[in-house]
C-alpha cells in the first residue's frame, strides 16, 4: 500500500513539473498567407527540409526561387544553440 502511494505521488510530481514548464503557443496570423517556401542554405539540414517539402509532408510547397516564394526558411550550420 505504501509503495502504491509513493508511485502515485511520484507520478503527480512528474506531471505537475511537466505542466509548469510548458509555454502556451501563440498563433501567428502572418503564417496564414504562406503557401510556398524557399529554403536558403547549403547543408544537410537544408537538403532535408527541401526533401520534406518535396514529399508533401507539410502544408507548404517548395519554391525554387527566393523572389517567387511567400516565405524564406534560412538554414545554416551552427556550433552553438540559442538557449
Amino acid at each position: 500500500m505504501r509503495n502504491l502511494a509513493i508511485v502515485a505521488m511520484l507520478m503527480l510530481a512528474l506531471t505537475a513539473a511537466g505542466l509548469c514548464g510548458r509555454k502556451e503557443r501563440q498563433r501567428l496570423p502572418v503564417l496564414d498567407t504562406v503557401n510556398s517556401i524557399f529554403v536558403a542554405g547549403n547543408s544537410q539540414a537544408a537538403d532535408k527540409a527541401r526533401e520534406m517539402l518535396r514529399e508533401g509532408k507539410t502544408c507548404f510547397t517548395l519554391s525554387g526561387r527566393r523572389d517567387a516564394a511567400d516565405a524564406v526558411l534560412e538554414v545554416s550550420d551552427s556550433s552553438t544553440a540559442d538557449g
